[in-house]
């Protein structure tokens, strides 16, 4: 268990930390006035919370506090002092900064909670405590009744729960008015003035319609050989043949590898004519010529929950650590995942009941979307369709099914052309769905675009197998993709001068985005020089003839090899034209908008060169395939 999970060890007896907080509680009713109600903590009620106040119970106690402050600003400071001393650790997601001042009118007793929260929370955590995972029921049940008698529960005052006391309390100007005489009770200012106008009181007493459908859960990331991320801790993994993958499956967590490990050089593709060798970023970049892939595999997962949208997979408190790697865990991540957060350098879930859904199917299905891949071209084809391509055989033969949210139909005609059966594809619109056995494919760790191995080869050579050129179809030897009527963040200033030089030099200028994936690999099918921003219609560029040439112009706050990676694997020749950009509107990889000049001279002249070279391309011969 994450040790950001374990509440700090106290010094303090466990029975005399029970007995002061009864007291605390008496002197709490006896100031405002409230009979000490049987409603209220026993002693040994307190005892037994505090003795067994552990991880689970913390991480509950935290969602219900979390919940009641949305609703109730006074209970801001309880919460922030509990999460911090249960928690040991502040997050970015909760600003502590700047609330003092609003919340100074808070009460003094809710400060004295606090500090009795920070008493009870202080009582060491226990490995099993976790591990047994106490009924929630119970659990959720003692924490409400331990809140409940703390901080109260704030509500609309009605005629069946009004409480003089805590009516005046909640409604100081109420309480003014009768203090000086204007009003005779607080009752009769609810009934004239304070129903209609929905004033709210406390409660401290049970409600019987709080149940515990929205839960925080800690999260542990685990990891097997396997992995390509390296993400989480080992775990115990049973290897398993092909066959019996897809026949037999009994254990928690089964693996079938599909492609061993690979190491390439790609420093035989740069060309030499490359511009903005002077700049740090380029620099930087073409020191990472070589590359090296993780093994390809499938993992199967019993009683697993998929996070259909990001591609998460769950196994009770466990997340594979392949699938958090390109949501969880970078930039902006936590904000495409409302059912994650992190607490200190760890991370949990809350489950949400309405917004989970059994699916009960016999043949197991694979989890094969993440949000790059909805909104995305390059990461649809390079992780959804190359991840379906894996396993085209047995979604044909039945033996698997795919698991989707909602796709658009263009996305929904290119699995059918690529050969996945109409049935076989299943759609939800469930956030999170429970599985009775979930496949997740390492191609969706998004690696497969950055550091591509020669599986994305084959998927190329399938791909354009399973659409090919017709012969009166027109292609065109020089290309240039525009971005234009794209909703871009990276703008590229003066791109039609750019346009117009390279017209000049006989190139066509098409636009990607405006094209069904057919349209694109004919398009590109008998391109020898391709010209194009970085982007993820460069990946349309494996589909060129064995020594083409890519021309990619790319930014030095947004760049990465990908696209030199990939034309080393098919055999082009890579050319990159790096610029510095113009202006920037937050941060590059985070999906800050920025433009750059059309850098028209430099692409110009390489252009000429290009093509005043013989189409002579032996010297790639060697590159691997």
């Amino acid at each position: 268990m994450s040790s950001t999970f374990r509440s700090a060890v106290g010094s303090r007896d466990p029975q005399a930390q029970a007995r002061d907080l009864h007291e605390a509680l008496s002197r709490r009713d006896a100031a405002s006035g409230r009979d000490p109600a049987s409603d209220r903590l026993s002693p040994e009620e307190t005892a037994a919370i505090d003795e067994h106040f552990d991880c689970f119970r913390a991480v509950v106690a935290l969602n219900v506090l979390n919940e009641r402050a949305r609703n109730d600003l006074s209970l801001l400071p309880v919460f922030f002092c509990y999460y911090e001393c249960a928690f040991s650790g502040k997050t970015e997601h909760f600003d502590i900064r700047g609330i003092d001042a609003a919340l100074a009118h808070a009460a003094q007793s809710l400060k004295q909670c606090a500090d009795r929260f920070h008493e009870i929370s202080r009582e060491p955590s226990t490995e099993s405590g976790l591990a047994t995972q106490h009924d929630l029921q119970t659990t959720f049940e003692l924490v409400r009744r331990a809140l409940n008698r703390t901080v109260g529960l704030l509500v609309e005052a009605d005629r069946e729960n009004f409480d003089e006391a805590s009516y005046l309390t909640e409604n100081p100007d109420v309480a003014a008015a009768v203090a000086r005489g204007a009003v005779k009770s607080g009752y009769l200012h609810f009934l004239s003035y304070g129903e209609s106008e929905k004033r709210k009181l406390r409660l401290f007493a049970a409600r019987a319609d709080e149940r515990p459908e929205s839960l925080v859960h800690p999260i542990d990331f685990v990891k097997c050989g396997a992995s390509c991320t390296g993400v989480g801790r080992a775990v115990e993994v049973e290897l398993l043949d092909w066959d019996t993958f897809f026949t037999r499956s009994d254990r928690p967590i089964s693996l079938t590898v599909l492609h061993d490990n690979e190491a390439y050089d790609s420093s035989a593709s740069l060309h030499e004519s490359s511009v903005g060798r002077g700049l740090e970023a380029f620099g930087v970049w073409s020191s990472r010529l070589s590359w090296s892939t993780g093994q390809a595999y499938l993992a199967s997962f019993r009683d697993a929950t998929a996070d259909i949208v990001n591609g998460i997979v769950l196994s009770g408190a466990k997340a594979w650590g392949d699938s958090c790697f390109a949501t969880l865990l970078c930039a902006g991540g936590l904000r495409r995942s409302p059912d994650f957060f992190q607490i200190g350098g760890d991370f949990a879930r809350i489950t949400r009941a309405d917004r989970e859904q059994r699916l009960t199917i016999d043949t197991p299905v694979m989890i094969c979307c993440t949000w790059a891949s909805l909104v995305n071209y390059g990461h649809w084809l390079m992780n959804t369709l190359m991840s379906v391509y894996l396993v085209l055989d047995e979604l044909k033969a039945g033996r698997l099914r795919l698991l989707c949210p909602p796709l658009s139909e263009r996305q929904r005609a290119e699995l059918l052309e690529i050969g996945v059966p109409p049935d076989a594809i299943i759609e939800t619109r469930a956030r999170m769905v429970l599985c009775d056995r979930l496949i997740y494919p390492s191609p969706l760790t998004t690696l497969a675009n950055t550091n591509p191995s020669s599986l994305a080869v084959e998927f190329f050579d399938f791909l354009k197998r399973r659409f090919p050129c017709a012969a009166e179809r027109p292609a065109h030897a020089h290309v240039f993709l525009t971005r234009k009527g794209f909703p871009s963040a990276r703008i590229m200033v003066d791109e039609d001068r750019l346009i117009a030089a390279l017209a000049e030099y006989g190139f066509e200028c098409i636009a990607p985005h405006e094209m069904s994936l057919a349209e694109q690999i004919h398009a590109l099918s008998r391109a020898k020089i391709v010209v194009g921003q970085f982007g993820a219609a460069l990946w349309n560029t494996p589909f060129m003839p064995r020594g083409a040439t890519l021309v990619e112009i790319s930014t030095t706050n947004y760049v990465s090899n990908e696209y030199l990676y990939a034309s080393h694997l098919t055999g082009h020749q890579f050319v990159r034209v790096m610029t510095e950009p113009l202006k920037c509107s937050g941060v590059a990889s985070e999906g800050g908008t920025f433009t750059f000049q059309a850098p028209v001279q430099a692409v110009s002249t390489i252009v000429r060169g290009l093509l005043a070279e013989p189409d002579d391309f032996s010297r790639f011969d060697h590159v691997a395939r």
